[in-house]
């Protein structure tokens, strides 16, 4: 149950942002010009949070909108960058081990 409800809160959360702030292009703007401004993003999000309180709903709402600007950030990482490593390479890797 929580699952569902979380991801379909972050896709209405990613339809409302690229509507309100013009799309995937700003995004990509970001990512190309000041990559810094995801971080600020996201460390304020998180911030909140935890200042709230995770068993506060504006809290909850404050972690969800860090996933959703955590996920908004990654598609722009990859649409500039490049793609990412196949699922389960641990971070700063680029292969999976054991294969």
């Amino acid at each position: 149950m929580a699952e569902k409800q979380v991801s379909v809160w972050l896709a209405g959360e990613r339809r409302y942002t690229l509507e309100k702030f013009g799309g995937r292009a700003g995004d990509d703007a970001h990512t190309r010009d000041e990559p810094k401004w995801w971080k600020r993003q996201i460390e304020t999000y998180l911030d909140r949070a935890f200042l709230l309180g995770l068993e506060t709903e504006a809290g909850r709402q404050a972690l969800a909108k860090l996933a959703s600007t955590a996920l908004m950030a990654t598609e722009s990482a990859v649409r500039v960058n490049g793609p990412l490593p196949p699922p389960g390479v641990p971070s700063g890797q680029t292969e999976v081990p054991g294969h």
